[in-house]
């Protein structure tokens, strides 16, 4: 049901195990889930940017700068783990539209963690419970 052709697919290992995460990247709370993604392998992490202005209000720019990097994979993790800014470039961006979605289902928080067996979380998990939820969704194959 997600729009994945709006995400960033982060592939890790053999990617097998699969995960979409609504995240805002100038939420302290996504930065550290991110920390904790570094650590986990076989898994593709479809990522959407979903800046929550009232809480962040660089974060819809941000958002947009690193949706058009030439590399979004590697801007966001440079931006999530190092704190290194993308050159801003101009592109058609899917932002406003992911944030719509995401309205649209309830998101209204950040990191909102959907599994592939369709359990959604609202918020960070500690590394281990993310694991072991990311090791049963993974049979189940609906994302």
């Amino acid at each position: 049901q997600l729009p994945f052709e709006l995400a960033i697919k982060k592939v890790k290992g053999d990617g097998s195990r699969k995960v979409a995460v609504f995240s805002d990247p100038d939420c302290p709370f996504c930065k550290k889930l991110e920390r904790d993604l570094d650590k986990i392998t076989d898994v593709t992490i479809y990522v959407f940017l979903f800046p929550i202005k009232e809480l962040h209000p660089k974060a819809p720019e941000m958002s947009r700068a690193i949706w058009c990097a030439s590399d979004r994979v590697k801007a966001w993790d440079e931006y999530m783990l190092k704190s290194v800014t993308p050159k801003s470039a101009k592109c058609d961006d899917p932002v406003d539209k992911i944030v719509t979605y995401g309205q649209s289902k309830k998101i209204n928080g950040t990191p909102t963690i959907f599994f592939a067996d369709g359990k959604r979380v609202p918020g960070a998990i500690p590394v281990e419970r993310f694991e072991e939820m990311l090791s049963k969704a993974s049979g189940a194959g609906k994302l």
